[in-house]
């Protein structure tokens, strides 16, 4: 026989405990998402200062401004050659060289991007700072 008021109280205890149980996961669950998106943030970021420094290089090595580009009319150095999404661009700003690392995906949208700016183009003061 069933003592009275003790009727349903382990249906709302499992049932609580699965609400706890979930909130839990979809909050774990939260957080693994924004670290994955964080890492693929600091991935981009570090290859986009790894773009502006070959364009730095391919600036030394060719001893001027590339071409402009008549596509972006920018004056662009794709790393590697071949490459639409990865590029440096390259400018002159009152004396002061630009190299602006840039990853895209192939419609054109810009995904990360990253500034090294040598001033007065002294680019042997900038190689002793990083």
């Amino acid at each position: 026989m069933k003592k009275k008021g003790s009727s349903g109280i382990a249906l709302i205890t499992v049932l609580w405990l699965s609400v706890i149980i979930l909130i839990l996961g979809l909050s774990f669950l939260s957080i693994l998402v924004t670290d994955y998106k964080l890492s693929g943030h600091q991935r981009d970021n570090a290859a986009c200062f790894y773009l502006a420094r070959a364009g730095m290089e391919a600036y030394l090595a060719m001893g001027k401004l590339p071409d402009v580009d008549p596509e972006s009319n920018e004056r662009r150095v794709y790393i590697p050659p071949d490459s639409k999404t990865s590029y440096c661009v390259i400018s002159n700003n009152n004396g002061d060289l630009s190299f602006r690392g840039t990853i895209s995906d192939l419609t054109g949208r810009v995904n990360a991007r990253r500034v090294l700016i040598a001033p007065g183009g002294n680019l042997d003061a900038w190689y002793e700072k990083y």
